[in-house]
């Protein structure tokens, strides 16, 4: 079976289709029994195997059968039965096709971008390359690269320095001879290994070296006789991926220069495909840098590079970028008469039938889920929204929504609840606005209409982080865990039966039948664990509005062209357009930056923004959902009245709108029982940082203490041994330590303890600490790498992660004394009984009370709260209940003596 990956110049899958399907093919059923026999004597098998290996080569069949028509889904189901089922069989007698099966997995798993399995299917297909001794095979190579790519793309940049490290070690085998490869796969290794140093350089501060790289490699590439053509091609290809990354990370002056470059070796070396890719690029680039007259050009020039076929996504998506430029252009209504024309052919060459854009159903192009399509109807909504802003014409916006309906539609079957990537945020970020956008314009009075949009966005926000908490807290359930893998083994199954359903009643039957049992299971879980949902499918923004009570909850969209915000609280939801994504980053930026620096004035910036993010006059109990730069301001620091948020307003923060369901139902169901860790560095080093004591920390941990009645692991016993052995024997953790964030890699970021020995970010994933408070007293721990689509990569986020109900993080580096001081206000008021909002709400007005000259932001308001802000002790009623017993004691002897009196 040849299947075609996604990545340029590599085939992923089976080397070739057993010869067996080939003599089956040419056999009636009545030759079966000496085809049979032949297959036994060929494949050294007992006769009781014959018939497996019938089934097995009618699988295989059956999964190219699917692969042709681009059946992911059910290519996946056939394979994953073959790998299951004939595992040992194929081990033993032909494990070059086990390792073929195995990324063709990984393939498919790609294709519906599911980045877990996509992983874990490459590796397995090397581990049996490793096991049998083909790491001298074509396949071998192919899986590294994949790998390779795989890691890339989820932005797991340890296991891709880990990839890269082995494949390293095996071209240093290759070099000296201790590995002997055909001339073609020594090719092939090292043009992998160019692409994969490449990859490994930082695009923001290794440009040179990546330029000098790409130089070795073309050399590499033109001299290499037999192997040029393919050498050329996967060296074009690596440089395409790096002008790539330049228009993806917004240095559009250099992606144009080296587009420029590209788009003249594609031409010099005849390789029109990258020619078209390097103008197509290019359109996009000068449209963001408003030269759109430009932009057009370029695009024209990519239409008449290549002959385009009659239904070719690529062509679609040029025309696409084209009214783009036209709208910068302010050709409003030429560009929306492109996008219309573009997306009737579309449809009608799919479909066979012409059909204006208001009367799309996504049922008749389903299958035409790729991000490439799903752009494309994104992209024209948003075309159509700026004709209606220049026209006010009702049937431009119309047409905005019927697009962004269909494109949120798609975007839900194409996106399997994974880690959101670049490709994927954008894509929310375009369909977002669009649905964003017609909420403000169309329904800001129809509520109904306004909950059906906002579940769109909703459900098809990134939901790595949920379902990773929720699956933690199942599991922890030995009866629920059970349950759950039954629940997640028939999901899978159902998506597989619903793909063939129209094959036959046999298919509708069994698919009633898992329908049935999984909605049973799903029950089950839910009667355990009530907000458990699925939510591309469950999530309705009224359960939020059900469950907040008399708070308030908001949550702000930085979506592809505007900022918007939206408030829910139990009689209302408002949607509000606040301005452009480019002016609030500026000024956010800045304001950010003054309160960074004590000496520095912040109030204007402070007022001017204010009355932008907060467009509502609320305060009371707050809670807010960032995204994207928005996650690195305290909105407590904003000014709101005329006064500091602060003062009015108990802010706690989640990350998400299901993450908030979890958090609210995760009430401490335990004794107030802190411990924390305050190590001593004695100006040690670390990864060549001086590490200086923090003088406060000690004292700071002794006083908490002292107030909780708290343990405190101290000096040279705060070791990570000794917190990870304290997971199940505390409920709250107080980190008196340093921490180191890396902007330029956030796996590497971690908390130092004694022996400095580091607690890094991945670690923090493998471990589950249901606790009900982790309090991060250490410098930047909610700060770190902004991942659009999933938040700040953090310590904060790493410990959600692992199951903390809820953590305060500073998002800066708030001073040792500063720290201190605010942390002791924090705990008196823990030990009162007070929420965890109120709480430290109350902590810094005090601070600011205490410390006049101290009111900047820098000093208090960089500690946040995040998650559950409930109570974590019980308020004591004592000396109400003495003061009550002798009033009313006194009222008895008063009665007494009154008595008496009269007697």
């Amino acid at each position: 079976m040849k299947m075609k990956s996604r990545f340029k110049n590599i085939i992923v899958g089976f080397a070739s289709i057993l010869w067996v399907i080939l003599l089956f093919s040419s056999c009636n059923s009545s030759d079966s029994n000496t085809v049979a026999t032949e297959i036994a004597s060929n494949f050294k098998v007992e006769k009781e195997q014959v018939t497996d290996t019938i089934q097995l080569n009618q699988l295989i069949k059956e999964a190219e059968t699917f692969s042709e028509e681009y059946k992911f889904r059910e290519t996946i189901y056939v394979l994953k039965k073959i790998v299951t089922d004939y595992k040992d069989y194929l081990l033993e007698n032909d494990p070059k096709e086990l390792v073929n099966a195995y990324l063709d997995l990984s393939f498919n798993y790609s294709s519906i971008h599911n980045q877990k399995y996509e992983l874990v299917y490459t590796k397995k297909a090397i581990e049996i390359c490793e096991k049998k001794g083909l790491i001298t095979t074509t396949d071998y190579l192919t899986a590294y690269n994949n790998l390779h790519v795989f890691q890339q793309n989820y932005g797991d940049l340890k296991s891709s320095r880990e990839t890269i490290n082995a494949f390293e070690k095996y071209i240093d085998k290759l070099d000296k001879g201790e590995v002997i490869l055909s001339e073609k796969d020594e090719n092939y290794a090292k043009r992998i290994f160019y692409r994969m140093e490449i990859s490994r350089m930082d695009i923001n501060t290794q440009q040179e070296l990546i330029e000098k790289k790409l130089r070795d490699f073309s050399k590499f590439a033109l001299d290499s006789g037999n192997e040029r053509e393919e050498n050329l091609n996967f060296y074009l290809s690596t440089y395409d991926e790096f002008c790539y990354r330049l228009y993806e990370t917004e240095q559009y002056f250099l992606a144009e220069k080296h587009l420029k470059r590209f788009n003249e070796q594609a031409l010099a070396y005849n390789f029109l495909f990258y020619s078209m890719k390097a103008n197509a690029i290019l359109g996009s680039v000068y449209y963001f840098l408003n030269k759109y007259e430009e932009g057009c050009k370029k695009i024209d020039i990519a239409l008449n590079t290549i002959e385009f076929g009659r239904f070719n996504s690529s062509k679609y998506s040029l025309e696409t970028i084209k009214a783009m430029n036209l709208v910068g252009s302010r050709k409003f209504s030429e560009a929306s008469n492109l996008v219309e024309q573009n997306i009737i052919d579309l449809v009608q060459n799919h479909t066979q039938k012409k059909t204006e854009i208001v009367d799309l159903k996504f049922n008749s192009f389903r299958d035409l889920n790729s991000h490439n399509y799903i752009n494309i109807f994104a992209t024209s909504a948003l075309i159509f929204k700026d004709s209606y802003i220049n026209s006010k014409d009702i049937d431009d916006l119309n047409k905005a929504e019927k697009l962004s309906l269909i494109a949120a539609e798609m975007f839900n079957e194409f996106y399997l609840n994974g880690s959101y990537n670049p490709t994927l945020n954008k894509l929310q970020d375009k369909i977002s606005e669009g649905l964003l956008f017609v909420i403000s314009e169309k329904y800001q009075k129809n509520v109904p209409k306004k909950i059906e949009l906002l579940n769109w966005i909703e459900r098809n926000a990134s939901q790595h982080l949920y379902k990773e908490v929720q699956k933690k807290f199942l599991l922890a359930n030995e009866s629920l865990s059970k349950i759950y893998d039954e629940f997640t083994e028939l999901e899978d199954k159902k998506k597989y039966l619903e793909g063939i359903k129209q094959q036959g009643n046999q298919a509708n039957k069994e698919l009633n039948a898992i329908s049935n049992r999984s909605n049973q299971l799903k029950a089950l879980i839910k009667n355990k664990f009530p907000n458990f949902i699925q939510v591309n499918t469950d999530f309705d923004i009224t359960s939020i509005k059900n469950k907040i009570a008399d708070a308030n909850l908001i949550k702000y969209y930085v979506a592809f062209e505007n900022v918007y915000v939206l408030l829910v609280n139990a009689t209302s939801i408002e949607v509000k357009k606040i301005d452009k994504v480019d002016r609030i980053s500026l000024e956010l930026e800045q304001l950010i930056k003054e309160y960074k620096e004590p000496d520095v004035g912040y109030k204007n910036e402070n007022k001017a923004i204010s009355s932008q993010l907060v467009p509502f006059n609320i305060d009371g109990k707050i809670t807010i959902i960032p995204d994207k730069f928005l996650n690195y301001l305290p909105f407590e620091s904003l000014e709101v009245n005329n006064k500091l948020w602060i003062e009015s307003a108990q802010i706690t923060y989640a990350y998400s709108f299901p993450l908030w369901l979890i958090s609210i139902e995760n009430k401490s169901n335990s004794e107030f029982n802190l411990v924390s860790f305050a190590p001593r560095y004695n100006q040690s080093k670390f990864q060549s940082n001086r590490v200086v004591n923090l003088p406060f920390a000690k004292e700071e941990s002794e006083k908490i203490c002292d107030v909780t009645n708290g343990s405190l692991f101290a000096d040279n016993q705060a070791t990570k041994s000794n917190f990870i052995n304290s997971f199940t024997n505390y409920s709250i953790y107080h980190l008196a330590m340093h921490s180191y964030l890396y902007a330029d890699d956030f796996e590497k970021s971690c908390l130092l303890f004694a022996n400095n020995e580091p607690l890094y970010f991945y670690e923090l994933y493998e471990y589950f600490l249901p606790a009900d408070l982790v309090v991060l007293s250490a410098c930047d721990t909610g700060n770190g790498t902004l991942i659009k689509g999933e938040g700040i990569m953090s310590l904060s986020r790493a410990f959600a992660y692992s199951g903390v109900k809820s953590a305060v993080v500073s998002l800066w580096q708030v001073p040792d004394k500063e720290t201190s001081e605010l942390m002791i206000l924090f705990y008196e008021n823990l030990e009162k009984g007070l929420e965890k909002d109120k709480a430290l709400q109350l902590a810094k007005l005090e601070f600011l009370k205490q410390n006049p000259l101290k009111s900047h932001p820098y000093y208090w308001s960089g500690f946040v709260l995040n998650g559950n802000n409930s109570a974590l002790k019980t308020k004591s009623y004592y000396w109400f209940y003495i003061i009550g017993f002798g009033l009313f004691t006194l009222l008895i002897l008063f009665r007494k003596k009154l008595i008496q009196l009269r007697q």
